[in-house]
């Protein structure tokens, strides 16, 4: 017996026709929840690729390409993920770091700290990079919040003293003058002057 109720149609082409699209409807449910299930198993190896990726090229000094993989890998990490996410985003900032992207790698340990993955150097670099740009009030903060939880850190506390002198030295100046030298500029792979003695040369 059929437990749903047969329509009534005026030919055998429209019962069939009436049958096949009872029939679909009831597999659409199933078949959408497998096609779910399968994205989201696809999505979840696609990270774990990416993350695979960014640390090999993090290993061999590939700090750009790492960088723009672990903030792949960032982007498509559910934000309900939240330990993932604050990893992802602490090595994408040392990334960063490592290669001179100084407001980027503070806006990835910003991004660390937000996800509380605040237990390793976090802090201390976000107070790093907030010093490099400047913003010396927010990096003695940062370093305050490390020195919380690791009390008595020296690099911690170098930090909150050059961040307290740093204002005072910019006003002061430099007693020096740089100038660009165009000679010394060039695009032939030209390392660094270096002076040398008649007899070297």
């Amino acid at each position: 017996m059929s437990s749903f109720p047969i329509p009534f149609v005026a030919s055998a082409s429209a019962f069939a026709s009436a049958m096949r699209r009872r029939c679909l409807s009831g597999l659409a449910a199933p078949v959408v929840l497998a096609l779910a299930v399968i994205a989201a198993l696809a999505s979840c190896s696609t990270v774990e690729r990416t993350v695979r990726r960014a640390e090999a090229a993090e290993a061999i000094g590939e700090y750009a390409e790492a960088a723009a993989l672990f903030r792949q890998a960032y982007q498509r990490t559910s934000p309900k993920d939240r330990a993932a996410r604050g990893r992802l985003a602490y090595s994408m900032a040392e990334c960063y770091r490592r290669y001179g992207q100084v407001a980027r790698a503070a806006g990835g340990y910003q991004n660390a700290e937000r996800y509380g993955l605040t237990d390793t150097l976090t802090l201390l670099r976000l107070g790093d990079m907030l010093r490099a740009q400047g913003n010396y009030r927010a990096a003695a903060a940062a370093y305050q919040r490390y020195l919380d939880t690791h009390p008595a850190a020296p690099a911690a506390l170098a930090g909150i003293e050059a961040a307290a002198a740093a204002p005072e030295i910019t006003k002061k100046g430099s007693p020096y003058t740089v100038t660009s030298e165009k000679v010394l500029i060039s695009t032939r792979s030209d390392f660094c002057p270096a002076f040398a003695d008649d007899k070297t040369l």
